[in-house]
């Protein structure tokens, strides 16, 4: 029975349902005792320490709102939080003075933690952390005063080096530039007005106004005097240098001096117009026929010595010398065939665009009928208009038709003369000379 009545207790304690266990109580946030120990409970529920209270918790205040918290458990509490923000603090300047530490590469500024790195309650308490932790802190702002002297004198260094760098610079550049035009002299005057602070536009109006910059671009006061263009330095530089290299092209260095580009600046000669009137002197006057360099004596009172330089004069206009030389070379013409024609009529065929080699043919044709048309004019001169020379010139270079019938109606009345005819026929005048235009 006994066994019987066991089996069915088992049976039945098998049965029964385990009770459930209980739930924890819900804590209220605060600081409160947990157990036996005075901990933080956060509004999450979580259980912390007392130093994690939030400052809105005033530990003289827990023992009005935390029922049970002695006198004694206030002050200790009170006594961790103000420990813990000495630690916080002391943390804090250790990460500051080992970043300073690590800037000025001295890593013996960080010095060592208060107290060895513990903190009793005790020592603190005697006040010996107090005076440990002020003393380390006058010495950290000791070391950021020296290092932020450092960084200001490092800064100021690196600031002075900068700019004598830039004033070195800009005296390179602008000696470099005032020794391309010429001008080395002015490298003194460069260097001073640079150290005085002066900037590169400043310097340069400085030393426009120098005697050395205003005779090296003299040409300038002369073009503002004739109400011309100011040249850079650069455009005077490009246009002298065009100008001395058409020059020495062509073999004319004795005018490649500063005294004839200064001219040729001055009356603002192009570099066509100089290449134009270097070929003149050069192709027709130079290496002309020397019967050429007469006429052109003989016209315009020219010697041959002062040839090249007249036509290279700018003070002459262009045009005017190239139709004297071009009149000159229509005179000689004439006077290669035994003509002497004269300076205005040789400008005036010149300006009309007659050619020398025009003038070469034009001038043999005239010596050809200007014999025969003359004697006829001599014979019957004072019955019938006359050709002369300047009939033969207005006949071949102008094609005047006038000139042209007087000449055919005395070569007529020379064939009626002999064949008892009184005026033209077809025959007299199938007679006349080939040579006649």
């Amino acid at each position: 029975m006994a066994a019987k009545d066991s089996a069915y207790s088992e049976k039945k304690s098998y049965q029964t349902p385990a009770p459930k266990p209980t739930e924890p109580a819900k804590l209220t946030p605060g600081v409160q005792y947990v157990g036996s120990k005075l901990q933080y409970v956060d509004p999450a529920g979580n259980i912390l320490p007392v130093s994690a209270a939030p400052e809105t918790y005033n530990p003289e205040k827990v023992g009005m709102t935390s029922p049970g918290i002695t006198p004694q458990e206030v002050a200790r509490l009170a006594e961790e939080k103000r420990l813990a923000k000495i630690q916080k603090d002391k943390d804090d300047a250790d990460k500051e003075a080992a970043r300073i530490a690590a800037l000025a590469g001295n890593k013996g500024i960080t010095g060592g933690p208060v107290g060895g790195g513990n903190i009793p309650g005790g020592v603190i308490g005697g006040g010996i952390v107090g005076g440990t932790t002020t003393g380390y802190a006058d010495k950290l702002a000791a070391d950021l005063l020296a290092q932020q002297k450092a960084d200001a004198a490092a800064a100021a260094a690196a600031a002075q080096l900068q700019k004598q760098e830039a004033r070195a610079n800009s005296i390179a550049v602008m000696r470099a530039r005032f020794k391309q035009y010429g001008l080395e002299t002015l490298a003194t005057k460069i260097e001073q007005l640079t150290i005085d602070g002066a900037s590169e536009a400043t310097i340069t109006l400085q030393l426009q106004e120098t005697p050395e910059y205003q005779t090296r671009f003299k040409a300038n006061a002369e073009r503002i005097k004739k109400n011309l263009q100011v040249l850079t330095p650069a455009e005077y530089l490009a246009t002298e240098d065009t100008y001395r290299q058409i020059l020495r092209s062509y073999g004319l260095k004795q005018f490649d001096t500063d005294e004839y580009v200064s001219q040729f600046l001055s009356n603002d000669v192009s570099p066509t117009e100089l290449s134009n009137r270097v070929q003149i002197a050069v192709q027709r006057v130079q290496n002309a026929d020397p019967a050429v360099s007469k006429t052109l004596r003989d016209y315009y009172g020219i010697g041959s010595a002062d040839l090249v330089a007249y036509t290279l004069d700018p003070a002459t206009q262009f045009q005017k010398i190239e139709r004297q030389v071009q009149a000159a070379e229509i005179g000689t013409a004439a006077r290669i065939q035994g003509l002497e024609t004269g300076m205005g009529v040789a400008e005036q065929l010149a300006a009309q665009g007659v050619t020398a080699a025009e003038a070469q043919k034009g001038y043999a044709t005239i010596a050809d009928i200007l014999p025969t048309a003359e004697k006829l004019s001599a014979i019957y001169g004072t019955t019938m208009e006359g050709y002369t020379q300047s009939s033969g010139e207005q006949e071949v270079f102008n094609s005047l038709a006038s000139a042209q019938r007087a000449r055919q109606r005395l070569s007529a009345r020379e064939v009626a003369q002999f064949s008892g005819a009184a005026g033209t026929t077809k025959g007299s005048l199938a007679s006349q000379k080939s040579g006649q235009i």
